[in-house]
């Protein structure tokens, strides 16, 4: 119906799932890359995490720097789902390479919880060496110890970098999909 009123799909973004937290792989991190954890209380390290992930996502689709605005960042840090004692963070060397920012969601009524594994950057220095799988690997182990019984997460299906492929060849399934439409554009008669 939509299409028929000649609207297009401009991009197509995912849920996805992986339904147990069992046999997880281990991923090791690649050379000259180490996961620090991130005290609750250290505010500046919680910041340059935060930047990290604005300067990886800068080049994203959609993207915009309102979303990485200074209101966005209280806002950040009063959410609920903002969980620095899950949280997996590369650093090379004193730099923030990448990072995925876990929390849990609410138990279930029954019994289930779901690990989510969302935020998943690297900065663009430090991609195609492994950092994103190594994190998402050690996040599916870190979610299942604080009590998750699956994971999930959304992404761009589209993503440059092929995300979808790296999180289906971790376990993770596609359970919906979410479509951006675009609809013809009038243009405004001119008069002369």
């Amino acid at each position: 119906m939509v299409e028929a009123a000649s609207f297009k799909v401009v991009r197509r973004f995912a849920q996805l799932v992986r339904p147990d937290l069992e046999a997880i792989v281990e991923v090791p991190m690649p050379n000259g890359f180490e996961v620090r954890a991130v005290d609750p209380n250290d505010a500046a390290t919680i910041r340059r995490v935060w930047e990290a992930g604005a300067e990886a996502f800068a080049d994203h689709w959609g993207e915009s720097a309102d979303e990485w605005s200074d209101d966005q960042y209280a806002g950040f840090l009063e959410s609920p789902e903002t969980a620095p004692e899950l949280w997996q963070v590369a650093f090379h060397g004193d730099e923030v390479a990448g990072h995925i920012l876990n929390y849990l969601g609410p138990i279930e009524p029954d019994g289930t919880r779901t690990g989510w594994t969302e935020a998943i950057a690297v900065r663009r220095a430090y991609r195609r060496r492994g950092v994103a799988r190594a994190l998402l690997a050690r996040s599916l182990q870190t979610v299942r110890d604080a009590g998750a019984t699956r994971a999930a997460l959304g992404v761009d299906t589209e993503n440059v970098n092929h995300a979808l492929d790296l999180y289906e060849g971790l376990g993770f399934r596609v359970i919906a999909d979410e479509f951006v439409y675009q609809g013809p554009v009038e243009q405004p008669a001119v008069t002369r």
